[in-house]
């Protein structure tokens, strides 16, 4: 005879469940605790053939795709503001040459070594932040390209494994987004060290991902 630990009642060997109260025994949490073990090797053993899918996905999702979406605004800043202190020089350059001799006057310029050296180099910030700005939007252009190509591939790739497991016999027994191997490990152990007595428990406990 075994006692019900919920409301005392004596129960016949064997029994799963309590007669009176319906609180579960012993013998049907262990024989529970051992199903789901079960389950659980089956599963791991199924999606096996995919784990390579699934850590390719793990890594562009966690690595690739977040380090492509970051813009980089560093050369485009520099450029434009190489560009407008270029800009603004020079016009000022031209006033203050206007004022003194009535016109621009090139052939100044070119004869004063020091009013060519300062139109010069008013010319390289204003071509230096133009190459920046050029540069930037090159670049951006080329990230734009690659994080939709490399989203592209994760779709394809999670499609691939969805359509694997929806042919398995497991859609009703677990979410897609916990068939990965490292997640069905951590279920597994979670049943195994006692900490939940069967997959849904033990799921409850995982955090949930998002794919």
């Amino acid at each position: 005879m075994i006692i019900c630990k919920h409301c005392g009642k004596q129960l016949h060997d064997g029994a799963r469940f309590c007669t009176t109260c319906g609180a579960a025994t012993d013998l049907n949490r262990v024989s529970a605790h051992a199903e789901s073990l079960r389950l659980l090797d089956e599963m791991k053993a199924y999606f096996n053939p995919v784990q390579e899918h699934y850590n390719v996905l793990d890594k562009l999702e966690k690595k690739e795709i977040p380090s492509l979406k970051k813009q980089h605004k560093a050369g485009l800043s520099w450029g434009i503001i190489f560009m407008l202190i270029g800009v603004i020089v020079l016009i000022l350059y031209i006033v203050s040459m206007v004022e003194q001799f009535g016109e621009i006057r090139m052939d100044k310029i070119i004869e004063d070594r020091v009013d060519l050296v300062v139109f010069i180099i008013i010319l390289a910030i204003i071509l230096l932040g133009i190459i920046l700005f050029t540069v930037n939007r090159i670049n951006e252009t080329v990230r734009k390209k690659h994080l939709k190509e490399t989203e592209d591939y994760a779709d394809e790739i999670r499609r691939i494994i969805l359509d694997y497991y929806n042919k398995s016999p497991y859609v009703d027994m677990i979410g897609f987004e916990y068939t990965d191997p490292m997640t069905l490990n951590a279920i597994y152990s979670t049943i195994q060290n006692g900490m939940a007595r069967d997959i849904y428990a033990a799921v409850q406990m995982i955090p949930r991902k998002i794919r």
